[in-house]
């Protein structure tokens, strides 16, 4: 429409977007926890969660010259996992993983328990859920936190019919780029906000306070202005922007129709897979959100990954490694490791690989998959 002076008026009204506050309560209304919090990314999240493990649950004692303790950990999980234990100086206890499901062994978790062990990491690989049956009976033996991290496993439930993220004291998820940290209290709530703000009480309401480690009421937050710089924890500036999280609600909206897609695609994978002798497949744990599709090479392709993924990249296939082995890479030298001897996570760093899975019908890909692959046995076999 032309105004006064014959130029066209234009509207600059912007379409709505969700404000962080809002995509928070969304997701923990979606995963039933008390509060979620996101921050810059999944590497972040951890490094929030492990803070909260050490200066607030006082997994190391009260006093200032303590001994630091170690966490168990898979040796298979993202570098995201366990590097920001490093950063803040705990030891990383290196457990074995189950050559059926790809995540840590319970069994051997009881091997590995040291004096100064303070918490029990829960990762679940590519969707597929840990056994948190025996997890939480080791937990409770040996009077052991239980936290986890959920960022390839989004949408997974364990074999007790709950949400993976859910079990544990604390929990990170991932969505898109940006990392979020689940909690059960109040008190961890306002003990996350402080970290996620420098330390700072931003978002905190006056006169709310909350406990610090050693169970005393702490950070009262009284007065706007005197208050504005009073920092009261070892915190991080990783919040993210209010207006950019749009995309993460509608994902969390459309969640269930992604997953029935991912479903059948991890069902038509299994019985496809099935009949190839020299792949062995992730067994599924609970119900998994088939983050990934996955296979270890034996047999005649033992040792053969490599032709492996020269043929799926053939099919035009995005073919990754499963994830990291903290003890087979360059930064291990810099890491504070406790670990046992390690061969199915040293078979799979060598024989393993995942395809990325799809939100949508994907069975006339993994059809192309399945005879790429046959034709490669076949050619092997052959020799």
């Amino acid at each position: 429409m032309a105004g006064k002076w014959g130029y066209t008026k234009i509207s600059m009204e912007l379409p709505k977007m969700i404000l962080l506050e809002e995509f928070e309560k969304k997701f923990a209304e979606y995963y039933n926890v008390s509060h979620a919090f996101a921050v810059t990314s999944p590497f972040m999240a951890n490094m929030l969660m492990y803070s909260m493990l050490e200066h607030k649950y006082l997994v190391n004692g009260s006093g200032k010259n303590y001994f630091k303790g170690d966490i168990i950990v898979p040796a298979i999980c993202p570098p995201h996992t366990f590097l920001p234990l490093k950063h803040l100086g705990f030891k990383i206890n290196i457990v074995d993983i189950d050559e059926n499901t790809l995540n840590i062994d319970p069994h051997k978790i009881y091997d590995s328990l040291t004096p100064h062990t303070r918490a029990i990491l829960v990762y679940s690989n590519l969707g597929n859920s840990a056994d948190y049956y025996r997890i939480r009976q080791i937990a409770r033996d040996h009077d052991l936190l239980i936290i986890e991290d959920v960022t390839t496993s989004f949408g997974s439930i364990a074999d007790s019919d709950e949400y993976c993220g859910t079990i544990g004291d604390l929990s990170t998820f991932k969505i898109f780029d940006k990392g979020i940290i689940a909690c059960r209290t109040q008190d961890d709530a306002n003990y996350l906000r402080t970290l996620r703000n420098g330390g700072l009480m931003i978002d905190h309401e006056k006169h709310k306070w909350f406990k610090d480690g050693h169970n005393e009421k702490k950070f009262l937050k009284t007065n706007n202005f005197k208050d504005t710089y009073h920092t009261v924890s070892l915190g991080y500036g990783v919040k993210p922007g209010r207006h950019d999280l749009d995309s993460h609600a509608k994902y969390l909206a459309s969640w269930p129709k992604s997953k029935e897609h991912r479903t059948n695609n991890g069902d038509y994978w299994k019985t496809r897979m099935r009949m190839l002798p020299f792949f062995k497949t992730q067994k599924e744990a609970g119900v998994s959100s088939w983050e990934g599709l996955s296979l270890v090479c034996q047999g005649v392709l033992h040792g053969q990954r490599g032709k492996v993924v020269e043929a799926l990249k053939k099919v035009n296939v995005d073919v990754k490694p499963i994830y990291t082995h903290v003890l087979k890479n360059t930064v291990s030298e810099h890491l504070n490791i406790i670990s046992k001897e390690t061969p199915v996570a040293d078979n799979v760093h060598k024989n393993g690989l995942f395809i990325p899975n799809m939100d949508h019908d994907w069975e006339h890909k993994i059809d192309e998959i399945y005879v790429a692959l046959k034709e490669l046995e076949m050619n092997l076999t052959k020799e």
